[in-house]
């Protein structure tokens, strides 16, 4: 009380509040941020969003371009995710819709899903996220590119996603955090053999989780099987490449481990 009976004598003094001086503070302007979801034989598709150039842009809110020797053409707009499949189509979330693009125009996928997928090497499965229900986590399901049941993989127990398939198509690896320490999973594509493949026996606590944890996959940018048992992905710390089988990891790039 006696520090604020100072403060206001001082203004009193001064004859009243004084206006201030400072400049107002610099409002961030909005700014055209991009994002490569990706690109194959010299196409490219590429999300743009306007968004204060302070701020990461919302995952949901982009634009989506394809870019080619030949020009730029606008594809479609509140695009969260997108990829190539390997005969050329355009796969892309809108909303909590999968959609195709192809020759033939949209042909809506799934429902229900989160900006998260993943397609196989032959281009006829494709790997999805789900959104739980009343946002309690999300799971995974596999499903034919064309149509059909879909298979669940996992439940959701935690936040489980960045799905890939491995070389092979018959496992799928993804981040979870279900053990509460987001880790690294691998799962058979008929949903059977869940593992955990880091940070096993690690535990959440007040003193970290040490010197042995291992990030979890953070993009699909760079993601991608070295062979059939090496993955490398972009996490915490720089570019990792994880043997499926140890468990063990090593920073390739951006650090040391």
């Amino acid at each position: 009380m006696h520090g604020m009976a100072l403060a206001l004598l001082g203004v009193l003094l001064a004859g009243g509040p004084q206006p201030d001086s400072r400049p107002p503070p610099r409002v961030a302007a909005d700014a055209e941020q991009r994002v490569l979801f990706d690109e194959r034989d010299g196409r490219v598709l590429e999300g743009i969003v306007r968004a204060r150039a302070d701020s990461s842009p919302p995952r949901t809110a982009f634009t989506l371009f394809e870019r080619s020797p030949s020009g730029s053409r606008k594809l479609v707009e509140g695009v969260g995710a997108a990829a190539y499949a390997p005969d050329g189509a355009v796969l892309y979330v809108r909303g909590e819709s999968l959609i195709e693009l192809d020759s033939e125009g949209p042909r809506a996928v799934a429902e229900r899903v989160a900006p998260d997928f993943a397609l196989d090497r032959s281009g006829k499965a494709l790997a999805i996220v789900r959104l739980g229900e009343r946002g309690g986590g999300t799971s995974l399901d596999v499903l034919p590119r064309e149509g059909g049941e879909a298979k669940r993989l996992v439940e959701p127990e935690g936040y489980n996603g960045t799905p890939v398939f491995s070389p092979d198509g018959k496992l799928v690896v993804f981040s979870s955090t279900r053990t509460g320490v987001a880790s690294i999973f691998a799962v058979r594509r008929d949903g059977t053999g869940l593992r955990q493949v880091t940070n096993r026996g690690l535990e959440a606590g007040r003193g970290g989780l040490g010197p042995d944890f291992v990030p979890p996959i953070e993009s699909r940018r760079g993601l991608r099987f070295v062979d059939g048992s090496t993955l490398e992905y972009r996490g915490a710390g720089g570019l990792w490449r994880l043997d499926l089988e140890s468990g063990r990891a090593r920073l390739t790039e951006g650090g040391s481990r």
